[in-house]
């Protein structure tokens, strides 16, 4: 029981440290154990071999069948990096990340602020219209919405990806039951704070 002394302070989940004190238990933790462990390997070894293979020159990849290369070659990784622009990639991937990430905050926040909290007249209405929006596919509105941001003239913009972030419906009822969660006392505390 060497291995399983660090969960000695361990007293949920599906094994408990005083469930290792049964030897068939103990056999079934260590197999699982094992078989996790060579999962994992199985799991990672195409990308190590991946990267091991990048690192090689082409003859070198295609004469030996050996994974480590002889003299490994970070030239070819710069080379690529600059030939296809991989920095410009990866700024626009953060700028409609970030921008995406904003908008669905705001505006799903508002929506479900309002749906939950404040409750105006209708707003049965709109979550019923909310929730009929979960029904619809995307994919069956990629052609209608293309078309008016082409009319609209954002199609070398970040600002569709932005807002149909912000346009989520499922982000909006994931919102609302979290407003819904909170308790009512932190509301009135904070009223009488002045918020």
């Amino acid at each position: 029981m060497g291995f399983f002394k660090k969960y000695s302070k361990k007293e949920d989940g599906v094994i408990r440290y005083y469930d290792l004190k049964s030897g068939p238990t103990r056999f079934w933790a260590v197999l699982i154990l094992i078989a996790c462990i060579v999962l994992a390997v199985i799991a990672l070894y195409p990308v190590f071999w991946l990267v091991c293979s990048s690192l090689k020159s082409l003859t070198e990849f295609v004469s030996t069948t050996q994974v480590l290369p002889k003299e490994p070659d970070w030239a070819g990784w710069i080379k690529t990096w600059n030939d296809f622009g991989f920095t410009r990639y990866y700024v626009n991937s953060g700028i409609a990340v970030a921008g995406g990430v904003v908008c669905a905050v705001f505006f799903n926040g508002l929506l479900a602020y309002v749906l939950a909290i404040l409750k105006p007249r209708g707003h049965k209405i709109v979550f019923a219209l909310v929730m009929w929006c979960l029904l619809i596919p995307p994919t069956t509105s990629f052609v209608a919405l293309f078309v008016n941001i082409k009319n609209i003239g954002l199609t070398k913009s970040f600002i569709p990806l932005w807002l149909s972030m912000g346009a989520n419906a499922y982000w909006v009822v994931l919102f609302k039951n979290f407003f819904e969660g909170l308790p009512k006392d932190f509301i009135d505390a904070a009223r009488l704070d002045g918020c």
